[in-house]
């Protein structure tokens, strides 16, 4: 069994970039031609990184992005100590006005959305009061109805027995009377 471990070819290839050439046995030197070329294309690349961060510093200042990084440097300098000197509780004030505001709208909006759900219950009782309401008209019909059975017997009781009363008084009056 052979032990593999990386080459040091594959440690040129890691993610952070090494710039010059890979460490390794049997390397054949460069020629003079070689090693300027390589420079030349290490010097392109530094270049391009750099143009493109300053230009992505401009856009972020919101520069001309056609500034001499010199000119640029200045200008980002310049702002940074503007915005170190500027008072910002004139802003943070502003902020809590507008933040107040919004949550004042906010209530608001909860208050209309709770009256409307009122509503929408209160009208959903009056129905349910509505049907129950007629049920309840239905057995108190039924309820009078039985009360008024009840008190018609009663009636008819007492009338009957009234009856026997005035006639038994009737009977006693004739007897008075003869």
């Amino acid at each position: 069994m052979e032990d593999r471990t990386e080459s040091s070819s594959d440690v040129s290839d890691a993610p952070c970039r090494r710039r010059g050439r890979p460490m390794g046995k049997n390397r054949v030197p460069l020629s003079i031609n070689e090693r300027r070329a390589r420079n030349a294309q290490y010097e392109r690349e530094r270049r391009i990184e750099t143009s493109e961060a300053m230009a992505e510093l401009a856009e972020a200042a919101r520069c001309d992005t056609n500034l001499s990084n010199c000119d640029l440097l200045a200008t980002v300098i310049k702002q940074l100590q503007r915005a170190a000197q500027f008072d910002s509780t004139r802003d943070i004030e502003e902020l809590r006005r507008s933040n107040a505001k919004l949550i004042k709208e906010v209530e608001d909006l909860e208050k209309r959305l709770s009256n409307l759900e009122n509503n929408k219950r209160s009208k959903d009782v009056e129905k349910d009061t509505l049907i129950v309401g007629k049920r309840k008209r239905k057995s108190n019909r039924r309820e009078k109805s039985a009360k008024f059975m009840k008190s018609s017997e009663d009636f008819f009781l007492n009338t009957e027995s009234n009856m026997k009363i005035s006639r038994n008084s009737t009977d006693a009056e004739e007897e008075l009377v003869v």
